[in-house]
């Protein structure tokens, strides 16, 4: 019975260390890319997903001009519903990230955005960069 616990209980540490691990490659790869991009905390959703921003405001076009930060905020415009607005740019082959960018006239310059949802070999991230640098937003969404 005692080797049963004792290997339960290795086991558990094992999976757990190394699931605290991946956690860390991920943040330690967003923290990179945050730093070397000059990019910003722009919002965070109720369900924890960061936006980072190269921009510290974001104003897009419907039938008036509106800021994207400020919806976001009010709860009046969820993140979900802005990157709809967007066109489809590309699908990657990391497990599922998308990217975007905007269409003419639809924000006062264009922007991309990468919503990530790599798989953990791939980085595990799931969060959301907004750019205006074509080549850099491509590159957020796996850890190298």
């Amino acid at each position: 019975m005692k080797k049963i616990f004792a290997f339960l209980f290795f086991m558990l540490l094992i999976c757990g260390c190394s699931n605290v691990e991946k956690e860390n490659i991920e943040n330690d790869w967003v923290l990179k890319k945050v730093e070397e991009n000059n990019l910003h905390l722009f919002y965070t959703t109720s369900d924890g997903i960061h936006v980072y921003s190269s921009f510290e405001q974001i104003l897009f076009k419907e039938e008036e001009v509106f800021d994207l930060k400020e919806m976001l905020n009010n709860e009046t415009l969820s993140i979900n519903d802005f990157i709809q607005k967007m066109d489809l740019y590309l699908q990657a082959n990391d497990g599922g990230s998308s990217y975007y960018v905007s269409k003419d006239g639809f924000t006062s310059q264009k922007i991309y955005l990468a919503l990530c949802n790599s798989l953990p070999r791939n980085g595990g991230i799931h969060d959301i960069f907004i750019d205006d640098n074509e080549e850099d937003i491509l590159d957020y969404c796996v850890a190298r």
